[in-house]
């Protein structure tokens, strides 16, 4: 049987969702998973996209993986445009926080191991929505395309 390293679970997707919990606390349900699911008034949802090699090593391989997280908002149902403009200025600046923490964590680690590094922000899209997510009444879609880098196939 072959030893290996989960390495897409364990060494990206998961931390992303942690620190992105850590980061937000209750305010915000943050999961894995390939399509949206109805839960609270924000949520966001982080799924592996595309992975493809960077650069071949002797001992493994450098892979470049595409995250996709996207940020959910449930406006209230009203007619108010104050209202309105309050739920889409706390839109914005989550974002703003959500951008600064995948800055922050662009090269992430633990204990000296190097899970993923070289993160960047490729693309932010606003309102954006996928088919599953397009009869939603009052839904705002944030997509953040993150794209980092990971050792995989350390012999």
């Amino acid at each position: 049987m072959i030893s290996f390293t989960k390495t897409y679970w364990d060494r990206i997707l998961e931390p992303i969702r942690n620190f992105i919990r850590l980061e937000f606390g209750q305010q915000v349900n943050v999961y894995i998973h390939p399509e949206y699911q109805e839960m609270t008034a924000q949520s966001i949802r982080v799924y592996l996209e595309s992975s493809r090699m960077v650069e071949e090593l002797s001992n493994g391989q450098v892979r470049e993986c595409d995250v996709e997280i996207s940020f959910y908002f449930r406006y209230p149902k009203t007619t108010n445009p104050s209202q309105t403009e309050k739920v889409t200025e706390r839109m914005f600046t989550d974002v703003d926080r959500l951008q600064q923490l995948l800055f922050n964590n662009r090269n992430y680690e633990v204990s000296g191991d190097r899970y993923f590094f070289n993160g960047t922000i490729d693309d932010i899209v606003v309102n954006s929505k996928k088919s599953d997510e397009a009869n939603i009444d009052n839904l705002q879609v944030v997509r953040f395309d993150f794209t980092c880098q990971t050792l995989m196939n350390i012999s």
